[in-house]
């Protein structure tokens, strides 16, 4: 279903829209362009405007998330320490491989594609989808999806990731409309280890109307849209991602690099990220 969104200015006026297409969510445009929405505003409008239920974590996930975050960040701190003047670039890049997603709201099961085939099993889009519950308003951060017990949480990507794989390795973490600081040093660690571990990443992404978005991206509109992370530069403080909306708009690069760390963090804000 279509997400109506008004243009987000600095009193958060509500403006006239059009709603445009779909990104694996929905994307909207705006007839004139604005001064760049404040973070502040752009949290205030994510937050006036959310429709995720926000289904928390189980108990198990949470005792996971503890024990996986514990291992994270000593393997980030250890590693840190070896980084020198010479290696300032120190990174890690997995050579997963691209898909244009084959529908314009299939950016989920595009970007769960991509990390399966990476991984193994391989995985079509269609598949994904299926087990995603992937409508034409796109695949949702949490709410209903198929995965069977033990795997249903009610949060879509990572289940079917941990159904697909019969593992408990991935967790959704949601970040707050406007993330902090120590969200954004807590997500290159996490990053960080599971790549270093050969594990990709997936983010979902909000980006609203004139503020920050993903490369390629038309600024003009709010857009909804799962990405897959495979690499990041700078000891974590640039991140590689694959973006399959190269068959919605011709002007969004199949791989991208050296995008900034804490810039993403805000355009996963409200939503969140898989790892």
């Amino acid at each position: 279903m279509y997400i109506l969104a008004y243009r987000p200015v600095k009193a958060l006026i509500l403006a006239a829209f059009v709603a445009l297409l779909f990104v694996g969510g929905s994307a909207v445009a705006h007839a004139d362009n604005p001064n760049p929405p404040t973070a502040g505003a752009i949290a205030d409008f994510k937050k006036t405007h959310d429709t995720d239920p926000h289904i928390p974590l189980t108990s198990q996930q949470q005792a996971l998330l503890n024990q996986k975050d514990q291992v994270a960040h000593a393997h980030f701190a250890s590693r840190s320490l070896s980084v020198t003047p010479d290696s300032l670039y120190y990174g890690r890049y997995l050579p997963a491989v691209q898909q244009g997603q084959i529908t314009s709201y299939y950016c989920g099961p595009a970007s769960v594609s991509e990390l399966l085939n990476y991984l193994n099993p391989a995985t079509t889009q269609s598949d994904a989808a299926y087990w995603l519950n992937t409508t034409t308003g796109g695949t949702a951060w949490s709410g209903w999806d198929p995965a069977p017990a033990p795997y249903y949480t009610g949060h879509p990507v990572s289940d079917v990731l941990n159904y697909k794989r019969a593992s408990s390795w991935y967790i959704p973490v949601g970040l707050s409309y406007y993330p902090s600081p120590t969200d954004v040093s807590t997500y290159i660690w996490r990053m960080a280890f599971d790549l270093d571990y050969n594990y990709p990443l997936v983010g979902n992404a909000w980006e609203v109307a004139w503020g920050p978005h993903l490369n390629g991206h038309p600024i003009n509109l709010q857009i909804f849209h799962w990405f897959t992370i495979n690499g990041y530069y700078v000891n974590g403080n640039q991140t590689d991602y694959l973006d399959s909306a190269t068959t919605v708009w011709s002007s969004v690069p199949a791989y991208n690099f050296y995008f900034d760390s804490p810039t993403l963090v805000a355009i996963l804000g409200g939503r969140g990220y898989v790892w």
